[in-house]
């Protein structure tokens, strides 16, 4: 790919949060009896659309009954007088920071990023090692994972923002040998590692978990349907991303985040509203692609996330767990213990006190 065809805003743009908007469709949190793993949020410093640390978080999740959460890369808090490969280090070490001061304020341990997904650039190939271990020195057990953003599409609109520094995003990058090469050595540190791409490369993905079947690969947002103009079940973006699901089902190592809806290439438009949606109106939406991703992997392999901030511009956090409650209400209590924890926590290795996973 030219190097002149990258890094388009666009479609990739995160919608601005507005709080008198989100604040048009109040309500309380129902059945604040299911515990939440939060497996997909980010905290971030200096954006334009502000900053969303601990304390923002625990204010969205206030009411909410949630135990824990991961923090998932977001090039924030970048460490930027190391070599560009080291740079990454710097956001773990944040996130980190703002836990321990979180402890020291409250005296009591934080449920905010309990654990973290952190980018390492691993085109690098086996180079990696020594900034995989950086990451481990800096938050010990609970780095569990890594994220390379990997969403490619031949439509220049749908190009994310590059992050410094700005990994090669290519539509092959799961076949390059210095990627393979890197990717070999997660399981020699038990890291998980998060696929965050469009549909269109699903694929991809599910040859990647053919060739590594005892690697953990957790798909990101569903796997980012393209649905600008047509976000519904009777779209061609739905038929191709449906099928996908049902090649990569029969890969055992393939876990799935259900979420993202919120984003610009879900083709919501819930912010073009007078008013924002409450959970009914989300439920609605979201019900056909929870009960394919389910159906197809089942909830022991399913997880719902909020990936906050980046959905705060579309509906609110307490809206967004009532929509999965409703939309999840056909299935049995052991179902959705997965769905809302169960699976997160086995995922990623968390272990909550009194939850039973």
């Amino acid at each position: 790919m030219d190097d002149g065809q990258i890094w388009v805003g666009d479609l990739t743009e995160d919608i601005p949060v507005r709080p008198d908007w989100l604040a048009t469709a109040r309500e309380a949190p129902i059945e604040t009896e299911i515990p939440i793993i939060d497996p997909h949020h980010h905290l971030w410093e200096g954006r334009a659309s502000g900053t969303y640390m601990i304390d923002e978080m625990l204010a969205d999740a206030a009411g909410n009954h949630v135990v824990a959460t991961v923090h998932v890369e977001c090039a924030a808090h970048y460490d930027l007088d190391a070599p560009d490969w080291m740079k990454p280090v710097g956001e773990t070490r944040a996130i980190m920071k703002a836990r321990a001061d979180a402890i020291r304020a409250t005296g009591a341990e934080s449920k905010i990023a309990a654990a973290i997904v952190g980018f390492v650039d691993l085109a690098r190939g086996s180079a990696v090692a020594e900034v995989i271990e950086a990451h481990l020195a800096a938050a010990g057990r609970r780095f569990v994972g890594i994220r390379h953003n990997t969403v490619w599409h031949s439509n220049r609109r749908l190009f994310r923002t590059g992050r410094p520094p700005k990994p090669r995003i290519q539509p092959d990058l799961f076949e390059q040998p210095g990627f393979l090469e890197a990717f070999a050595l997660l399981p020699r540190y038990g890291l998980i590692f998060d696929a965050w791409l469009y549909h269109t490369q699903l694929d991809d993905v599910e040859r990647l978990a053919a060739r590594f079947p005892d690697q953990i690969i957790v798909v990101d947002h569903l796997g980012s349907p393209v649905c600008v103009g047509a976000p519904d079940a009777a779209s061609d973006a739905f038929r191709q991303w449906r099928a996908s699901l049902a090649r990569l089902a029969h890969h055992a190592n393939v876990r799935m985040k259900i979420g993202g809806f919120g984003m610009r290439v879900a083709g919501g438009g819930w912010e073009q509203r007078a008013t924002a949606p409450d959970s009914k109106d989300l439920a609605t939406a979201f019900q056909p692609w929870v009960s394919a991703c389910v159906d197809a992997l089942g909830p022991s392999r399913c997880m719902f996330e909020s990936n906050f901030p980046v959905d705060k511009g579309s509906f609110g956090y307490t809206q967004l767990w009532n929509a999965y409650k409703r939309a999840s209400a056909g299935y049995t209590p052991s179902e959705r213990a997965a769905l809302f924890h169960g699976t997160a926590a086995r995922t990623y290795g968390l272990e909550i006190s009194g939850l039973a996973v």
